[in-house]
């Protein structure tokens, strides 16, 4: 059994997807891990190019392809499921691997056995030059070991993050034991929330140990969220309230409060106001109503969202022309 299993659900990255098996490859010779990609049926050369690599690296390349396209969640989910190793990692398949970055993980989570481990990344473009480190936590800096068994520690930890990747967001930064995630069902109403995964990881460390890194072993591309949608941009924080509504569910009341408050903080970080006169501008008025009051009722840009009525509606179907006019020349 290798020690860490790195997943990564793709579907039609075939160049994006090289660079990263590249990342991989050049800092893991003798290296205990496998490398497992499950493909989504892409159309676009990955099958030929993963098992060339495969080829050329065997046995630590698997590729295994889909024969129809599952939909982000339900791959993030086989990707999963088809490790072996001790540990894994769900590595988007557009990010990459810091230099040194694989020798570290591992001796970190071989020192330090937590059940979930969180590592920080680095923000990119598009073209991987790098933009910042974005703290997740209000002790960012230095590395904590939180007993997740005890509702008084998780209260601290919800009362300390920042950001979604910190209440586990995000992918490629993630890793976690096999035994805690295995044998867990994740419900029907969370495929296609784009949050599967993260309902497994909350069931995973609750009742365990979270382990937070402060030094990034992957570099994030922004600007390329397979959830976003340039037709309606409110879909994309829609995506995060709903899917975090019903993940504070799964918490005690007590906690409910500050669990959501995380989600509060990283959008206030976000979503400036000039981008909220652009999400109401060109999003359907019924998803910016929803919007709003789930906004309002996680006391989120309250005060932001008052002040887009003070623009007549002129002025926000003339910014409507204009981002459809911005649109048409990409």
């Amino acid at each position: 059994m290798p020690l860490l299993s790195i997943c990564i659900p793709t579907y039609n990255r075939c160049d994006l997807l090289r660079e990263l098996l590249k990342s991989i490859l050049m800092q893991t010779p003798d290296r205990d891990i496998e490398i497992v990609v499950s493909d989504n049926a892409s159309e676009d050369g990955t099958q030929e190019m993963v098992e060339a690599m495969a080829c050329r690296h065997f046995p630590l390349i698997r590729y295994d392809r889909s024969p129809v396209n599952l939909g982000p969640d339900a791959n993030y989910l086989r990707a999963a499921n088809l490790s072996q190793g001790e540990f894994f990692v769900i590595m988007g398949s557009d990010d990459v691997f810091e230099p040194n970055a694989i020798a570290y993980l591992l001796e970190r989570i071989t020192q330090v056995r937590a059940d979930l481990h969180l590592f920080q990344r680095r923000e990119c473009d598009f073209f991987l030059n790098p933009l910042r480190i974005r703290p997740w936590w209000t002790f960012h800096g230095s590395d904590r070991l939180i007993d997740f068994s005890a509702s008084a520690s998780r209260m601290q930890y919800w009362e300390n993050s920042l950001s979604l990747p910190a209440i586990f967001s995000y992918l490629s930064s993630t890793v976690v034991r096999s035994s805690r995630w295995k044998g867990k069902v994740c419900p029907p109403d969370f495929i296609g929330s784009g949050y599967a995964h993260t309902y497994i990881y909350l069931k995973a460390v609750l009742g365990g140990t979270l382990a937070c890194w402060s030094k990034a072993v992957v570099a994030c591309r922004l600007g390329n969220d397979t959830f976003s949608k340039p037709s309606n941009p409110a879909a994309r924080p829609l995506l995060d309230l709903r899917a975090y509504a019903r993940l504070a569910q799964e918490l005690p009341a007590a906690e409910r409060p500050a669990f959501t408050r995380v989600l509060a903080r990283d959008h206030e970080n976000w979503y400036s106001f000039s981008r909220l006169l652009a999400i109401k501008a060109a999003s359907p008025e019924a998803d910016w109503q929803e919007l709003t009051r789930r906004w309002r009722s996680i006391g989120a840009l309250r005060t932001s969202c008052k002040a887009t009525n003070l623009f007549p509606t002129e002025m926000l179907a003339f910014l409507r022309r204009v981002i459809r006019w911005s649109r048409s020349l990409m």
